[in-house]
């Protein structure tokens, strides 16, 4: 009779000499008493144990400038619009999620070891960090984290987490065989933060907007990079004090979630003040997606005004105007263009198209198509700038005919 894989496997324990080793009952109350003084408790919700920790701060307590009630009381509405979400979607059950990993990737490769969720419960801004400290804990922890805060759906706010933390999370239900919640939607506050501020700061990271936009410097933070590293150590030696600045930052970017919120819709609602033409730029973009003219072109204006306004946002600018065939307005500021950047052809060649096809003045398009070659044969080193250069002489010798077909018919 063959053998069952269970003797196989230990007969090759006997001929190797090695057994298993299981942790005595007091290696275990160490492990366990080592999490614990960091406040983790180890829980079971019948479908096995895992390790958690609830933070819990009063609502009026400051996250930089912002209190933690705050996002109740603030105006969601147009952040959603920003993040392509209805309006009414952001009206309750708000959920701050963020994890740690051991990589940047989402695939089977990438173990997200913490898990934090924050949200508001009764008068307290709750943090609940998921630790795996067991990699067999792994299925009930995930299984906890859905029950707890994803089962009725709702709104997850992260930075980056539309493409990183929640697909990693749901793959991870996916190898576990756990049914991924319904109906959670995402808002990812990476997204308006770089089109608002991509050009104010060096990285539109959540810690140089903190710093940056929000005013809060974080002091003996953990550079994110260093938490994989951290974990594994921890594994090894079980040294608390390894783990816990991982911990700690993990904390302070879910309370940053909340606070970066409010900040970007005191924005987009015209609450707070901005003062760089890449943020009047970007919230013009919004207001003419959204079709509120009136203030886009308040913005657009705004934009040009501003002391640091570059050759890009007045283009933007005139381009939105010749789209809305506002023709005098987008005139002016591709003139204000010709003579502030004097190396640019474009407001240029866009003079000459108005004036050769909708002011019928050939003359007045002639004069703009010439300069606009004189430009283009000056700083002419490349291939698309030969390129420009012969659309400028087809468009000028086009224009030449049109003025003396037009001198000739006066002449009769």
């Amino acid at each position: 009779m063959s053998r069952s894989l269970k003797s196989r496997l230990g007969a090759l324990e006997q001929s190797t000499g090695r057994r298993d080793v299981q942790p005595s009952a007091h290696e275990e109350s160490v492990q366990r008493h080592t999490l614990q003084s960091l406040g983790f408790t180890y829980e079971d919700m019948g479908e096995g144990s895992f390790w958690h920790r609830m933070l819990s701060y009063d609502v009026l307590s400051l996250y930089g400038q912002v209190r933690f009630q705050d996002i109740q009381t603030t105006d969601l509405s147009l952040l959603a619009k920003a993040c392509k979400l209805p309006a009414a979607d952001v009206e309750a059950n708000l959920r701050f999620y963020d994890t740690e990993t051991t990589g940047l990737g989402t695939g089977a490769g990438t173990f997200p070891f913490l898990h934090a969720v924050g949200q508001i419960e009764d008068d307290e801004w709750v943090i609940h960090q998921y630790f795996v400290d067991d990699f067999a804990e792994e299925p009930a922890l995930l299984s906890a984290i859905v029950r707890r805060h994803f089962r009725d759906g709702g709104v997850c706010i992260t930075f980056n987490g539309k493409s990183f933390d929640w697909p990693l999370f749901l793959n991870r239900l996916v190898m576990y065989r756990i049914e991924r919640p319904e109906q959670v939607r995402q808002m990812d506050l990476l997204h308006p933060s770089r089109r608002l501020w991509r050009r104010k700061l060096q990285r539109v990271s959540l810690g140089h907007v903190e710093e940056g936009i929000m005013g809060v410097r974080r002091t003996d933070d953990l550079p994110g990079r260093e938490a994989p590293a951290r974990y594994f150590s921890y594994l090894q030696d079980q040294d608390v004090e390894k783990i816990r600045p991982v911990l700690d930052h993990n904390a302070a970017d879910v309370s940053a979630l909340l606070g970066l919120s409010v900040v970007l819709a005191d924005v987009l609602g015209g609450h707070r003040d901005v003062a760089t033409a890449g943020e009047y730029a970007a919230l013009g973009k919004w207001r003419d997606e959204w079709e509120d003219y009136d203030l886009a072109d308040k913005c657009w204006r705004s934009a040009t005004q501003c002391p640091d306004a570059t050759w890009r946002e007045f283009w933007l600018s005139s381009l939105r105007y010749k789209r809305l065939r506002e023709w005098d307005k987008a005139c002016a500021v591709w003139e204000h263009m010709a003579a502030e950047f004097t190396w640019s052809t474009n407001p240029l060649i866009e003079l000459a198209k108005y004036y050769e096809h909708r002011a019928k003045d050939f003359s007045k398009a002639l004069a703009y198509a010439q300069v606009a070659l004189q430009r283009a044969r000056s700083h002419s080193t490349m291939s698309t700038d030969q390129a420009v250069v012969a659309a400028v002489e087809h468009r000028i010798h086009r224009i030449q005919r049109r003025l003396d077909q037009s001198s000739a018919n006066e002449a009769q």
